[in-house]
């Protein structure tokens, strides 16, 4: 299940990125350092380093990682995103839209209850610092995210009281404004497609992403310290990232966002993993 979550995770991330360059007219790349520490690696869930490199052309984006598990390419004008696995020569196209997101949460309301709160937020007299020569603001980061099975605390299969869980997320960023990257046409763009998703999204933390959508801004660094909590035992999962290149005037092929030819297309992650999931655990 957190397979499939972080996928689709990502899949919906990238649609959104992939807006940014659809207007643009050079070519831009931008890699990421990231750094996991705590609980979700001594699970052995992600890797506790890995370098992140966002490629964009023309209205297509394209997400790859050193772990080479799995690389995202978005077509923003067909509002498409495919997912393509290096190691076993493959793809698969996201089932995402404001459609499937209304669908999926429907499915899950079923199951659980979800409440989130939370805002990002400037971090008032924060000093302006420069990150690969954009000039950057503080931001906070703080939400409290609740699930619990429909009716509160119920059994699970083995006979025990399941409570639930809380997910407690805090941290800052230095973001830069979009509009000094972006042209206005595209963050219009953006901003209705984030809005048609969100409105359609009742299990995601809507909150949380549209406090984050109102900043108009791009985080180049930060640290989000994530605490989940079961069974009253918290475990804390710390994400640091930060930009360490951006080059705007990239020349990038355009086979670079292109399914490869020598790829057979395969099923998509489908929703039953996650609801799957979410059956075991309330």
């Amino acid at each position: 299940m957190k397979n499939s979550i972080r996928t689709m995770a990502l899949a919906a991330g990238t649609l959104s990125t992939g807006m940014i360059s659809n207007v643009a007219h050079a070519d831009v790349q931008l890699v990421s350092q990231i750094h996991i520490s705590g609980a979700i690696v001594e699970q052995g869930n992600l890797p506790a380093s890995r370098t992140c490199t966002l490629s964009c052309k023309q209205g297509w984006a394209r997400v790859e990682s050193t772990d080479g598990h799995v690389v995202v390419l978005c077509d923003s004008n067909a509002k498409q995103v495919y997912l393509l696995y290096p190691d076993r020569k493959t793809y698969s196209v996201a089932p995402f839209s404001a459609a499937e997101a209304a669908k999926m949460a429907q499915r899950l309301s079923k199951f659980v209850d979800i409440q989130v709160t939370g805002a990002v937020a400037p971090i008032h007299g924060g000093k302006s610092q420069s990150v690969v020569g954009v000039s950057t603001l503080p931001y906070s980061v703080l939400a409290d995210i609740h699930v619990e099975p429909k009716g509160g605390a119920a059994s699970t299969t083995s006979g025990s009281t399941n409570p639930g869980m809380a997910v407690h997320v805090e941290g800052q960023f230095r973001g830069a404004p979009i509009a000094t990257l972006v042209p206005a046409a595209t963050v219009d763009r953006m901003h209705a497609l984030e809005q048609e998703i969100l409105q359609a999204s009742g299990w995601i933390p809507g909150p949380l992403l549209t406090s984050f959508a109102q900043q108009d801004v791009i985080p180049l660094k930060g640290t989000v310290a994530i605490t989940r909590t079961v069974n009253s035992v918290p475990r804390t999962s710390v994400v640091s990232m930060e930009v360490q290149s951006l080059n705007e005037n990239a020349s990038l092929s355009e086979s670079l966002f292109r399914v490869p030819s020598d790829y057979h297309q395969v099923a998509a992650p489908k929703q039953n993993a996650l609801l799957s999931g979410v059956k075991r655990r309330f």
